[in-house]
């Protein structure tokens, strides 16, 4: 069906929809034409690199977008593989800096859809595929969204490297920032500790989700000792 907008709207939701260039390329020219839309849903698309550059293409023209929802697309596999779901490594130990590879998709999302946008408040990139690398990507991205609220990275696969940037850049430099949900990521007890430090002086989040995660016992007690210091 075609997708070519013809009244202004706010909210645009294209959720399960399998989406296919020919599909998107009147989204695109909808996206530039209408500048009134505040949240736009994509999920559970999958969707070839090439419309996700003709999307990319209509959301640096209208840059008014507050809140993305972008989950479950497989932005982290090359497009070939987009079906199949990557075998997930045994403990959190074996996630080495060879094995992570970020593809077209996460460049383009992150770069050209996120880093046009500083009205943004609200990102949801949960199920995606997103490596250390993707996840270094988006924080680079974002660490000038001084408006963002709501950062959801969860069943991913960043690892303790893509935590660490996280951690880093999010926790430090986004102020508004006051959700942050990084379930099932594969962060270990190195990734919790790096969050942890950025927590210290971080006075603004207000939830993270963190389960799933490979966590030690002793370190999620010095985690909870840590924030129940900060709340007294």
């Amino acid at each position: 069906s075609n997708l070519l907008i013809v009244v202004p709207v706010k909210k645009l939701n294209l959720v399960r929809n399998k989406l296919s260039d020919a599909q998107i390329e009147p989204l695109k020219q909808s996206l530039v034409s209408h500048r009134d839309l505040k949240i736009l849903h994509m999920s559970h698309n999958a969707m070839s690199d090439n419309a996700l550059g003709m999307l990319a293409e209509g959301l640096k023209v209208n840059a008014g977008i507050e809140e993305i929802q972008f989950t479950h697309n497989d932005l982290g596999l090359p497009t070939a593989s987009r079906d199949q779901r990557t075998p997930e490594p045994t403990s959190t130990d074996e996630v080495v800096p060879q094995q992570l590879q970020s593809y077209r998709a996460v460049p383009v999302v992150t770069q050209d859809i996120v880093g046009a946008n500083e009205v943004l408040t609200d990102i949801s990139l949960y199920s995606n595929e997103i490596d250390a690398e993707g996840a270094q990507l988006i924080a680079q991205m974002l660490v000038n969204k001084r408006l963002l609220r709501t950062l959801g990275l969860s069943n991913n696969i960043i690892g303790i490297g893509g935590a660490r940037e996280i951690a880093q850049v999010c926790l430090s430099h986004l102020v508004s920032l006051t959700r942050l949900a990084l379930e099932s990521n594969l962060i270990g007890n190195s990734g919790l500790e790096a969050i942890a430090r950025a927590l210290v002086e971080n006075n603004t989040l207000k939830e993270i989700f963190l389960y799933n995660n490979d966590l030690d016992d002793d370190t999620m007690r010095e985690f909870s000792a840590m924030l129940g210091n900060k709340v007294n």
